[in-house]
This record gives C-alpha cells, structure tokens and sequence, in this order.
C-alpha cells in the first residue's frame, strides 16, 4: 500500500511543475548543476546565475513556448516584460536571433 501511496505522490509531483517557465526543468527553472535540469544548467551572462535549457539545432528541438537561439539552446519565448519578471531581477523580454536568423523575443538576463 505505501508503495502506490509513494508512486502516485511522486507522479502529481512531476506533473505539477511544468516543463516551461520559472519552475521549467526543460527550460526555465533556475539552477545550480545540471542535476536540477532534466537536460542542463546554462550559466552564462544571457541565463543568468544559471537557468535550465536544452541543446537544439532548430526549433523543433525545444518544448511549446520556447524557441532555438542562434547559440543552440533552447529559450522562453514573451511578448513583454511583464512575462519575464518570475524568473528573477534581471530578466527582460529581449529580441535576439533564432537558428534559422529569424528575430525572436525570449526571456533573458540583461
């Protein structure tokens, strides 16, 4: 009985973060190694203090709501600032360059 009682707690518990976003282990998340990411922890200027995302070579690569930089990591797309301020101070919604040159806004650290 413990054991169903464990595996259903621990299955609505990685159902309850989403994989995009301020708490995104796809992309998002703030992190520390690549252990709090399911792909790995970015710690350049751009990400911040360090910000989970994924290697892509296009779009296609990356979760929904996110695109494929020109630098090959997935980023959270935003219209505005405002879709920026939960990841932490910093953070603005930046026009920058996707994979295939197109302009792109995602959330990024100034």
């Amino acid at each position: 009985m413990n054991h169903v009682l464990l595996a259903t707690l621990t299955a609505l518990l990685l159902t309850a973060c989403p994989p995009v976003g301020p708490n995104g282990r796809d992309v998002g998340a703030a992190c520390e190694t690549d252990r709090d990411c399911t792909d790995e922890c970015e710690e350049s200027d751009a990400f911040g203090d360090g910000m989970c995302t994924m290697d892509c070579d296009d779009d296609n690569d990356c979760p929904d709501g996110t695109v494929c930089l020109l630098g090959g990591l997935c980023a959270v797309e935003c219209d505005n600032d405002r879709d920026c301020e939960a990841f932490s101070q910093g953070f603005e919604c930046r026009d920058t360059l996707d994979r295939g040159l197109d302009r792109v806004e995602v959330c990024l650290d100034d």
